[in-house]
C-alpha cells in the first residue's frame, strides 16, 4: 500500500511539472511570436509609411517650389519674379511662352499693387482675371494659375472621395449599380454646387418631359 501511494504521488508530481513546463513553453512561444510580429511586420509597416510620407513630401515641395512666387506675387521683387518665371517656363516650355510670361508676371504684379486687392491668393487672382476679362492680357499668367490650381498635387481629394463613397454606399444600397453610385458620389462631393441649384425648375422640367396624363 505504501509503495502504491508513493507511486501515485510521484505520478501526480510529474503531471504538475509537465503542466508547468508546457505553460512556460507556451509563454515563451507567445513572446517569440510577439517579437517576430514587432520586427517583421510592425517595424516594416512603420518604415514603409515613413518612406512614403517622405517621398510625397519631396514631390509636394518640388511642385510647390516651381509656383511659389505666384502665391505671393505682389510682395516679390521683380528680379526674383523674372528668375522664377524663367525657371517655370523651362519646366513647362510647351504651355508657357517664356518672354511673354515674364513680362506678364511683372505687369500683373504692378496691376495687383495698384488695384489694392485685399485677397491675393492664387484662387483670388484667377477669379479676378476671369471676372474682369483680363485673359487676353495675361494669357500665360492665367494658364500658370490654372495649372497650379488644377494639378492634383495632393491626395486629399481622393481620401475625401473614399470617405464620401463610404457614406453613399451603405448597407441599404447594396444592390446599387456603378453608374448611379458614381452619380450620387459626384453629387455628394460637389455638395456646394448642388445646394445652389434651383430644384423647383428641375422638377417642373422633369415633370413636363415624363408626364403620362392624357388629354380627354
Amino acid at each position: 500500500m505504501e509503495k502504491s501511494v508513493v507511486k501515485d504521488y510521484e505520478s501526480k508530481r510529474k503531471g504538475v511539472q509537465a503542466r508547468k513546463g508546457s505553460a512556460t513553453s507556451s509563454k515563451t512561444q507567445a513572446e517569440v511570436a510577439q517579437e517576430n510580429f514587432r520586427i517583421n511586420t510592425f517595424y516594416v509597416i512603420c518604415d514603409n509609411l515613413v518612406a512614403e510620407l517622405m517621398r510625397r513630401k519631396t514631390a509636394y515641395d518640388s511642385f510647390f517650389g516651381k509656383f511659389k512666387f505666384i502665391t505671393d506675387l505682389s510682395k516679390t521683387e521683380p528680379s526674383a519674379i523674372s528668375q522664377h518665371a524663367n525657371n517655370l517656363c523651362s519646366f513647362y516650355s510647351k504651355d508657357l511662352e517664356q518672354e511673354c510670361f515674364v513680362d506678364e508676371c511683372l505687369h500683373f504684379r504692378s496691376y495687383l499693387i495698384n488695384s489694392s486687392a485685399e485677397d491675393t491668393s492664387v484662387l483670388a487672382m484667377s477669379r479676378m482675371i476671369r471676372e474682369r476679362g483680363l485673359q487676353s492680357i495675361y494669357l500665360n499668367v492665367d494658364i500658370a494659375l490654372r495649372m497650379f490650381l488644377c494639378t492634383a498635387a495632393t491626395n486629399c481629394s481622393a481620401e475625401r472621395s473614399f470617405s464620401t463613397l463610404k457614406r453613399v454606399k451603405n448597407y441599404l444600397r447594396s444592390r446599387m449599380g456603378e453608374e448611379r453610385l458614381n452619380s450620387l458620389a459626384v453629387l455628394a462631393i460637389e455638395s456646394e454646387l448642388t445646394k445652389s441649384l434651383d430644384y423647383d425648375e428641375l422638377i417642373n422640367c422633369f415633370a413636363t418631359q415624363r408626364v403620362r396624363r392624357k388629354p380627354l
